[in-house]
């Protein structure tokens, strides 16, 4: 899929690809990027068509192959004679500061402990007063007020159809049979 056939993708999509391989949520993404959830759904939408792929799993596989084409030099055998490959020695090396003995991940992923509606960029969805300390007394004394609302309107329209029966000329008499 990569190399001379690869698709050639915007910038847009491109970091919509790498957003991805860093696990963000669709609603993540559009707050990073500053766009809608509709059109970073259609980004991905038109990456799973281009680099055929049906999950968001087989998107990051993709970003990382089209990640380690473009960092791999090309092989090729130089007209010299001199191979580019590494040598021996140079293609087990370590990375830079780590010990031989050590276990080191080289592709590992930095991730986040906090979770993401602590964060400053998220937005409230629930007004603070309602979800505060005292959350659960301001929600009963809202219903409470509803309900008192709602009863308050109802005795209101009763007294004012009664109102209206006794202007119009009272009540009809019922017939007494006997």
């Amino acid at each position: 899929m990569v190399g001379k056939h690869s698709p050639i993708l915007s910038e847009r999509q491109k970091q919509v690809l790498c957003l991805i391989d860093r696990r963000l949520t669709i609603k993540e993404i559009a707050g990073e990027l500053g766009i809608s959830e509709t059109r970073v759904n259609q980004h991905i939408d038109t990456l799973k068509r281009r680099l055929n792929a049906n999950t968001h799993r087989e998107l990051a596989a993709c970003y990382q192959t089209r990640l380690a084409a473009a960092a791999a030099p090309p092989l090729r055998m130089p007209t010299g004679g001199k191979s580019q490959l590494p040598g021996g020695d140079e293609a087990r090396s370590s990375p830079a500061g780590a010990d031989s003995s050590e276990l080191t991940f080289a592709d590992a992923h930095a991730f986040s402990v906090e979770a993401p509606w602590t964060r400053a960029s998220e937005p409230r969805v629930v007004p603070p007063a309602l979800d505060g300390q005292n959350a659960v007394l301001l929600r009963l004394a809202l219903i409470a007020a509803m309900v008192f609302g709602i009863l308050a309107s109802l005795v209101l329209a009763i007294t004012a159809a009664d109102s209206v029966t006794q202007a119009v000329g009272g009540r009809p008499e019922r017939q007494q049979t006997g």
